[in-house]
């Protein structure tokens, strides 16, 4: 199949992320032979590299991507999950295509779908019929044959009403149009014609009128024919004479195959028509199931009046703003996020976030990761309104976790993931750190602190550093930033009149981490504990002392000795 007949919504200029080629000899197996060992799924499993500025080995860890993955693209029609395709999902959102037309591509069929919602509507039925077709293609039984000839027709079935269905988008002026244009060429090959005659002959092979008699029991009693009428119009129709007549030549000439294995092969040749028209759709399946399940989450952020919208990508030195940004696996996760504005960029390089534990920070983080990704991939932005400078990569570093092969001890990984920044993150990129150099002393660790700080206004990307050197970060704000006019910049968790985060930031460094303050509401308190101490009954009292026996103390050793002497 040419590239350019393929039905894309993701590229203005079409290009495969599944090898189709494969695919479809992998459908012409299934078709015949069943697919219990999985190989459709894992064919569809099988995605292309997209070309694109950002390695996904930077950031997808530490952010969580897969969670956002499974959360913001999962599709649910009608009360039934049908989930993400995880693998093709993460491959298309770790990797915004370079070209403005494919950010263009996708923003215009955002646009057009948020306009009309009875579109959402069709483009979820057409979602649906490509999934049942795959459903019917992966749950086959050759081993029955009265049964693999009716889902083989239901296969039939399915194309034709997935190819039907798709007309729908017939007056769109966004890339939705190109698929109904190229299932419009389809349903104009001589082949569509021959599959719709042969289904119209297995389900209208006839019309008859019955006159039923029932008994005073409700019983049926017996019946009448009052009219028959064959489909005499269908291609595959044959008179019931000609039909005895042609098993009468048939068995003379020696062969003994019945009309039910004709049919088979009718059946078998239609479908070998479509095997790549049927790859093509099930590509289109994971793109029309990428916008349905993003559309489907904004309307589940809007119910707690929260919003998602297409960025306004601009250029480098003219900032980004974020309006009520919020973070979407908190939602996803059943946790209402609250908004915050947060604007960035522009002239400052590097942006220092201090504040307590669990006021927001990484999750901030987070949040500016998802928008950054989605914000440049022509997706839709958890937040009201967006303008982003192009970024054109992302370095994430939010999570150490010590693994059971690792060599170095903390200081010397925290050291690892410092070299890790500056080995990987480019210019002008979205660089994320969250608590660096907090594997080492305070002094020794304030002073890497200074130097990675130092080092990124020669790198100059746009930065976000979070730490509780909160000294550091005054002493910085008096001193530096007249140093670097514009390169640093400072932003705090914002507290209410009762010293609580208030999940917002606002300009400046912290005061403090109310490390106290979250202690106490952990339960990690001098009397709390005391009190989980206590619960051993053969524990002594601190007001009692324990009970030393002198002449025990004073024999033990001798005794002891003893033993090592005998020995």
């Amino acid at each position: 199949m040419a590239l350019k007949s393929i039905p894309d919504l993701l590229f203005a200029d079409p290009l495969p992320r599944l090898d189709l080629d494969r695919l479809r000899r992998v459908v012409s197996f299934v078709y015949a032979a069943g697919d219990s060992g999985g190989a459709l799924a894992e064919a569809l499993c099988r995605v292309r590299p997209i070309e694109s500025s950002f390695e996904p080995g930077c950031f997808a860890r530490d952010v969580f991507l897969d969670d956002l993955a499974s959360s913001l693209f999962a599709v649910t029609l009608e009360g039934r999950e049908f989930g993400v395709a995880l693998e093709y999902a993460l491959n298309v959102v770790a990797t915004p295509p370079r070209a403005e037309e494919d950010v263009a591509y996708r923003r215009g069929i955002l646009d057009e779908l948020m306009a009309r919602p009875a579109l959402v509507e069709r483009a979820g039925e057409s979602y649906a019929a490509i999934a049942r077709l795959k459903q019917h293609l992966e749950d086959s039984d050759p081993s029955n044959p009265v049964e693999s000839v009716r889902r083989r027709l239901d296969l039939l079935e399915d194309v034709r009403g997935v190819l039907l269905g798709l007309a729908a988008f017939s007056e769109c002026k966004s890339g939705l149009g190109r698929i109904a244009e190229w299932a419009a060429g389809q349903r104009a090959r001589p082949e569509f014609a021959r599959l719709t005659e042969l289904l119209d002959f297995e389900t209208n092979l006839s019309l008859m009128d019955l006159r039923v008699r029932v008994g005073a029991d409700g019983r049926l009693r017996g019946f009448d024919i009052v009219k028959l009428e064959e489909n005499v119009r269908n291609r595959f129709y044959l008179t019931p004479l000609k039909r005895w007549l042609n098993r009468i030549h048939m068995w003379f000439r020696g062969y003994r195959f019945g009309e039910h294995e004709l049919l088979s092969r009718l059946v078998d040749s239609a479908f070998s028509a479509f095997e790549p028209q049927v790859a093509a759709l099930l590509q289109l399946g994971l793109d029309l199931g990428m916008y349905v399940g993003q559309l489907q989450f904004r309307a589940r952020a809007q119910r707690v009046k929260l919003d998602m919208r297409c960025a306004d990508l601009v250029s480098g030195g003219e900032g980004s703003r974020l309006e009520r940004l919020f973070n979407p696996l908190l939602l996803a996760h059943g946790v209402e996020p609250i908004p915050c504005d947060i604007e960035f960029g522009g002239n400052c390089s590097v942006l220092v976030v201090t504040g307590p534990n669990s006021g927001g920070k990484t999750r901030l983080m987070q949040s500016l990761a998802f928008a950054q990704l989605l914000g440049e991939g022509g997706w839709l932005v958890p937040a009201a309104h967006a303008r982003l400078e192009r970024a054109g990569g992302l370095f994430a570093s939010l999570i150490e976790e010590p693994a059971a092969d690792q060599r170095e001890g903390r200081l010397g990984s925290e050291l690892l993931r410092i070299r890790r920044v500056f080995e990987h993150a480019r210019p002008g990129a979205l660089v994320l750190l969250d608590e660096l150099c907090s594997g080492t002393n305070p002094s020794e660790g304030e002073q890497l602190f200074e130097l990675v700080v130092e080092l990124l206004f020669e790198l100059r990307p746009r930065a976000f550093v979070t730490t509780h050197f909160l000294e550091l970060a005054q002493r910085l704000e008096r001193e530096l930033k007249p140093d670097h006019p514009g390169d640093l910049g400072f932003l705090q968790v914002e507290l209410d009149e009762h010293m609580v985060p208030t999940f917002g930031f606002v300009p400046g460094v912290a005061s403090t981490s109310l490390a106290r303050e979250t202690a106490s509401r952990l339960g990690v308190t001098r009397d709390e504990l005391l009190g989980l101490i206590r619960r051993h009954p053969a524990l002594p009292s601190p007001s009692e002392p324990p009970v030393v026996d002198s002449q025990a103390n004073v024999e033990a050793p001798d005794s002891a000795f003893d033993s090592v002497r005998q020995s």
